[in-house]
């Protein structure tokens, strides 16, 4: 019988290359999936922070009522044929014509809302002040763009309607 001889040698035999941990592959593919994680999570929360669009309100009842409130002195306003020609166009000013064609006393002064359509934290408001020309002046700052719901109204009437901006400027309200 013929003896088999095996030799070893050091280039046949493999042997595991020790690398830092830092150059393998799967070892950042691990850490990627939580620290992606964590990014995402604080750009979520940085985008709920800075868009805060309230709470759903607790006394929804009493809110259902006001809005009835709302339609009654809505139906008011159009009895009496009230309308509104509303001016934004100087800077910082807003300045209202009232007309009606029934007899009306014209109040004193007129409380102005401009209402952002989803974000109830942008709203604005301001009472008109009655000058001796007839017309009603108030100061706000005019936001830059946007749809817009305008309103005027009073304790016994209120006309509202859209305003988009800064396309129109000024806007008739109302009853025409």
């Amino acid at each position: 019988m013929s003896k088999i001889s095996i030799e070893v040698t050091s280039s046949s035999i493999h042997r595991p290359v020790n690398r830092p941990w830092y150059r393998e592959p799967m070892v950042w593919m691990i850490i990627a999936i939580p620290f992606t994680s964590v990014v995402v999570g604080i750009g979520m929360l940085t985008m709920s922070i800075k868009s805060y669009d309230g709470l759903v309100v607790d006394d929804y009842y009493k809110r259902g009522k006001e809005i009835n409130r709302v339609l009654e002195r809505a139906q008011v306003s159009a009895t009496k044929q009230i309308s509104a020609n509303i001016d934004l166009s100087l800077k910082d000013k807003v300045v209202v014509s009232l007309l009606h064609r029934v007899d009306l006393e014209a109040p004193d002064q007129l409380q102005f809302n401009l209402r952002h359509r989803t974000r109830a934290g942008l709203d604005l408001t301001t009472i008109l002040i009655r000058y001796a020309d007839g017309y009603y002046r108030g100061d706000i700052v005019v936001p830059n763009n946007g749809l817009w719901l305008a309103q005027i109204e009073t304790s016994e009437w209120l006309i509202e309607g859209q305003l988009s901006l800064p396309e129109f400027s000024s806007i008739v309200l109302g009853y025409r």
